[in-house]
């Protein structure tokens, strides 16, 4: 696949935002059946949702400066405005902006913490995130790292410069569309599965094998390992702890049972 960075608007539009248009569109029409499907009447949840996004912008961008200052502290350079300005948008940071913004509103309209809703949620977040790597493949960010063999994606600049990668945007993408399927699936099946714990654990292993095969150092590399990469760490640690005290507590509570 060869693309021209510079001819490839689609109708006019800039490709990331046309695909990221479309994966928004798709997740909020999503939203919507899953709340009829779950009988769960239409109330304020759509503003829910409208927090979510803009938690998504404001976590991406955050997470995007925290990473600038962590890499500029770490190459010892001298930190300016124009680092922290040119910061570019973090996924994780999107993903916790979303979760947080969307987790308060549940709180502050219901003053309780709806599992069922966040559930439903979750479902969305690989769907949306799915179209919005088709728009990075052709955008030509998150490319992959050197390579010229099957499935490669070529790129060519004004400057006329080509550069073959891996397709790390493709292979995410359709890793996102799998999750989702699963997510969807599992939930038919048993509406009373935590679906956060499912996809933050299979995402953060997913996210940081792929890590290894980016090419751009945009992403913010400390040692052998990138800024997301240490997020997955933290996400799977922090999700193990979880288990082991909530195993800890059933173990526990069995033991009071019985005696």
């Amino acid at each position: 696949m060869t693309i021209d960075l510079q001819n490839n608007y689609i109708w006019g539009i800039p490709p990331y935002a046309f695909w990221i248009g479309i994966g928004l569109s798709c997740s909020v029409i999503l939203f919507f059946y899953l709340l009829y499907d779950n009988e769960i009447k239409i109330d304020k949840q759509p503003l829910i949702y409208v927090c979510g996004i803009v938690g998504v912008i404001v976590g991406a961008k955050l997470f995007g400066v925290i990473k600038n200052f962590l890499l500029t502290l770490y190459n010892q350079e001298p930190l300016t405005v124009e680092i922290l300005g040119s910061a570019g948008l973090v996924f994780y940071g999107g993903l916790l902006g979303f979760l947080l913004c969307t987790s308060i509103a549940i709180f502050g309209m219901y003053r309780r913490f709806d599992m069922a809703l966040i559930n439903l949620i979750v479902i969305t977040i690989p769907l949306f995130h799915g179209f919005g790597r088709i728009g990075c493949l052709f955008a030509g960010c998150c490319f992959g790292a050197e390579y010229t063999d099957f499935l490669s994606v070529t790129y060519i600049h004004s400057t006329q410069e080509i550069r073959s990668c891996f397709p790390t945007q493709l292979v995410e993408s359709i890793f996102e569309f799998a999750i989702f399927i699963t997510l969807f699936i599992v939930h038919k099946k048993n509406k009373e599965k935590n679906l956060l714990k499912i996809y933050l654990a299979t995402y953060a292993v997913f996210r940081f094998a792929l890590e290894f095969m980016r090419g751009d150092t945009i992403r913010g590399l400390f040692g052998q390992l990138s800024f997301s990469q240490y997020i997955s760490l933290l996400i799977l640690t922090i999700l193990l702890l979880l288990t082991i005290i909530h195993n800890t507590r059933n173990v526990r509570r069995f033991k009071n049972e019985n005696c």
